[in-house]
């Protein structure tokens, strides 16, 4: 998919819940689309390029980036854990059969690769207007994880 693609049909879904009153959009991972983009192939200053113009496509809108941020090492453990040992095997290489992950050979790798995107993505999302509320997950339940991002949402960002 082109990158111009996934900035358009943002800016129409924008448009439309614009048009229809809609005044809050929730998103599982909409924007920016940094692990698609480096899944591809995409390097750093063209995955910025499209930050800026999603950032641009979604003007005048107030967006706010709620960030789960978690060791890509655990993170990894714990799903192997939930889905077993097959589910390795198939996240690596789902991985490791596009073209901007295809090194990626084993759950280290994949870990090292997570650790990677997500430093691209935070350095990326700083360069915007939008508010970052970044929520480290550790080893907090999924209740504990909601009620931080609530207790963020709700300070100034929120305000």
């Amino acid at each position: 998919m082109r990158p111009g693609t996934l900035v358009e049909a943002t800016r129409a879904y924008v448009a439309q819940a614009r048009a229809e009153g809609v005044e809050v959009l929730v998103t599982d991972a909409l924007i920016p689309f940094v692990p698609s983009l480096v899944a591809w192939g995409h390097e750093e200053p063209a995955i910025s390029a499209v930050v800026r113009d999603l950032v641009e496509a979604v003007e005048p809108t107030r967006v706010t980036v709620v960030y789960l941020r978690d060791d890509p090492d655990t993170a990894l453990r714990r799903a192997v854990d939930r889905e077993g040992p097959e589910w390795a095997d198939w996240f690596v290489g789902r991985l490791a059969g596009s073209p901007g992950t295809s090194s990626v050979d084993s759950l280290e790798a994949a870990a090292e690769h997570l650790r990677r995107e997500a430093e691209l993505t935070l350095r990326l999302l700083a360069a915007t207007p939008w508010s970052v509320v970044t929520v480290d997950v550790g080893e907090r339940s999924a209740a504990e994880v909601e009620e931080c991002a609530r207790r963020e949402l709700a300070g100034p960002v929120g305000r």
